[in-house]
This record gives structure tokens, sequence and C-alpha cells, in this order.
């Protein structure tokens, strides 16, 4: 290399730099040695632990003069700004009865005042609308197998999850896996759970239990029949058609 100039270097490899025993690791270092370069990083570039990524420059090069050693200390005077827990609520508008909701809706008395003037009526209106949505959809901040227990152990999966990013060690990756497994486990409990819970309270209820049993098979899916005048037309076109 006929370079007067400094040089810096960097990239990655495919092989382990930190492992003596790599043919191809051995003769890249014995090269930059015998070409006056030298390879800075030392430990762990990749998730498994081992040194792929280099920073090379010559031996005799101003560019890295080596890391301060001299430790600087000072105060900050400052407040570290309270941690703020936003509270997530929503509503479950697929889960409503088509059905329950427009009986609801049509036995609603939304004008009862026929002098009413236009505030009062507007506010009567969105009064008893928010009512008979409030009936059908409950306005909820979670789900209603949340638990203190899977609460905390999410908490701790994302504490697991930060150091992992945070240290690139393949012990806090493998605490972070176990950490997923143990609240996915528990998640799945906390709804078997519930949900036996659920189906031994509605009991004979054929009703609730079909509902339930909607909500776990996933969305309802309702059935479209051709249009007719009456259930008893409908009846006798089917029969014509179906073979006897």
């Amino acid at each position: 290399m006929g370079i007067s100039d400094d040089i810096i270097l960097t990239g990655d490899l495919n092989f382990h730099l930190d492992d003596k025993f790599d043919c191809d690791a051995r003769k890249f270092t014995e090269t930059l040695t015998d070409h006056g370069l030298v390879q800075h990083v030392v430990g762990a570039t990749h998730v498994r632990g081992h040194t792929l990524d280099v920073i090379i420059t010559r031996e005799d090069s101003s560019i890295l003069i080596g890391v301060p050693s001299v430790e600087v200390h000072c105060n900050l005077n400052i407040n570290k700004p309270p941690k703020k827990r936003e509270s997530v609520k929503f509503r479950k508008f697929k889960e409503i009865v088509s059905g329950d909701f427009e009986t609801d809706i049509n036995s609603s008395n939304f004008m009862p005042n026929q002098i009413a003037s236009l505030d009062e009526v507007t506010s009567t209106y969105n009064s008893v609308l928010s009512s008979v949505i409030e009936k059908h959809a409950p306005l909820q901040s979670k789900t209603e197998w949340h638990s203190t227990e899977l609460r905390t152990a999410k908490t701790e999966r994302r504490k697991a999850e930060r150091k992992m990013r945070k240290t690139k060690l393949e012990v806090h990756k493998q605490l972070y896996k176990e950490q997923c497994i143990k609240t996915y486990k528990l998640l799945l409990e906390c709804k078997t759970n519930y949900y036996s819970n659920k189906i031994l309270e509605v009991g004979c209820d054929q009703k609730k239990l079909f509902n339930i049993t909607n909500k776990l098979m996933g969305d309802m899916k309702t059935v479209m029949l051709p249009s007719r005048e009456c259930d008893k037309e409908l009846s006798n076109r089917f029969r014509r058609i179906l073979p006897q």
C-alpha cells in the first residue's frame, strides 16, 4: 500500500476476529500487521457475541489517539418530569347486535317536547343516543381478562427488551425471549379463565352462550336472505325450488 496520508477503514467482515482458531481471522490480522495497520475494535459487535465490525488505521496514525481517561463530574440541577400514564378507552362497536340496537333506537324518545328549541332538541338527541350506545357498547379502558399480574409481566417484558437492545448481549436476548414466552402463557391463561367463568355464569341461557361462542370463533356473520314481503312467501319459494 503506497499511501502516505492517514487512512481510516471501516466496515464488517464475514468471519470472527475474536476467534483465535479461525484461519481467515488469523490471515487477516497478519496482513494488517505486515502493512503497518492496526484494528481498533475490541469486544462483541454481533448479536451472538463475536467481533465482525472493524476500524482500521495505520499504527502511527494520529486520527485515533486513545480514549480520554480523565473523568468529568458536574451537578445538573434539573427535575425529572413526572411519568404520565395515558389511559386508552375504547368501545367494541363490532360486537353490537344490530337488531337489538335498532329496537332501542326506535323505542327511544328523541322529541319529549314538541315546542322545544333547537338547542334543547340537539341536547336531547345527543343524550338519548349516547345512552343507547353506552348500553350496547360501553366505554372500556382495558380488556376484560386483563389482570394486575399480566400488567406486571408486560412491564417486565418491556424492561427485558430495553436491556437487550442496550447491551446487545446474547444472555439478555435469551432472558427477553423467556419473558416473552412467560407473558404469552399468562395472557392465554387469563383469557381461558375469563371465558370459562363467563360460560359458567350464563348457565343455560342459550342466547348469551351463543354470543360468547361467536366472540371466540370470530366476527359474527349475518345470514343474508333474499328480499321478500313475508317469511311465508320466502318459505314457499324455497319449497318450490328444493326437491321434495
